[in-house]
């Protein structure tokens, strides 16, 4: 695989000291066409043709590059956590699908259908008790 950095003009945000020493994210993609997108750190970059790498001290912000390429019609994106030892760990999406897309293979959780008057009522009955 073949995949560069954009091309970026600098901000006062980007890659912090603290992600050399410490671990780091990369979020890889692939793009068929040239376009400008915002960093969550700050600032501008312009997407290469084929694939892109990019580096952040924190996974908040990959999680957010990742939400607006979404916007652009890139879904083909994988973030990556990288210790300082160059091992890495697979970080999203997790099971190979997105939070938004249903899957068999994950577990459902059980809910509770309760109307706001039923909680109501239970605040009620709480105040009597501690008066």
């Amino acid at each position: 695989m073949n995949f560069r950095y954009p091309i970026f003009g600098g901000s006062t945000g980007g890659w912090l000291r603290e992600a050399q020493v410490e671990e780091y994210y990369t979020i890889l993609w692939r793009n068929t066409k040239k376009q400008f997108f915002e960093l969550p750190s700050g600032g501008t970059a312009a997407m290469l043709l084929g694939g892109n790498c990019i580096n952040f001290a924190r996974k908040e912000q990959a999680l957010a590059l990742g939400t607006q390429l979404s916007g652009l019609k890139i879904k083909n994106y994988k973030i990556y956590r990288i210790f300082p030892d160059c091992k890495f760990q697979y970080v999203h999406p997790k099971d190979g699908l997105f939070p938004a897309e249903k899957s068999n293979k994950r577990k459902t959780i059980p809910v509770q259908k309760l109307r706001v008057s039923h909680f109501n009522l239970q605040i009620k009955v709480l105040k009597n008790v501690i008066v």
